[in-house]
């Protein structure tokens, strides 16, 4: 479809007519913010945004002048709104909570394992093998969930269970 600048080209679609009245990818606001305007060529197109409690409607405001057609929009998604800063979400509030845990539990681990036991160097990390450890449990759970939650196959050795998922096999 050739989108010419011209508002009298009229173009059919879904058994309706409709005239080209201007892009919305060169469309502004103005300065006030109360309309839109969509240059096209020579002529324009104002859309003026007002603030209505009924359905979304759309009325010819004036026709006055042949290259300055300016529409009405009447919606309730024109009115202004007050938006609300909520504040910290929940989620947020309880990153916050865990992270001053593991800070409070880093420092007092460190000063504990530093001044009451006489750790030097890595040693004074509280837990180290745990920490040590960690990634490997972290890759044995995905193996575990991505295996749907089986125990893996049994190596070499005498089976207790005849079944390796078996509560007795643990």
């Amino acid at each position: 479809m050739n989108l010419a600048n011209s508002t009298t080209q009229t173009f059919t679609f879904d058994q309706g007519s409709y005239d080209f009245m201007g892009r919305t990818n060169i469309s502004n606001f103005s300065d006030q913010g109360n309309s839109i305007n969509y240059p096209n060529g020579p002529s324009e197109t104002i859309v003026l945004l007002e603030c209505a409690e009924t359905e979304n409607k759309l009325q010819v405001y004036s026709l006055s002048e042949p290259d300055k057609i300016v529409l009405a929009f009447y919606s309730k998604d024109a009115c202004l709104k007050q938006i609300e800063v909520n504040g910290r979400s929940f989620g947020s509030t309880l990153l916050i909570i865990f992270f001053s845990f593991v800070v409070f539990y880093l420092v007092l681990g460190i000063c504990t394992k530093k001044f009451l036991m006489g750790a030097t160097g890595v040693e004074v990390i509280p837990n180290l093998a745990f920490w040590s450890d960690l990634p490997n449990l972290v890759k044995d759970g995905w193996r575990f969930m991505c295996n749907g939650f089986k125990l893996p196959p049994r190596g070499a050795g005498p089976a207790v269970s005849p079944d390796p998922n078996s509560y007795d096999s643990i």
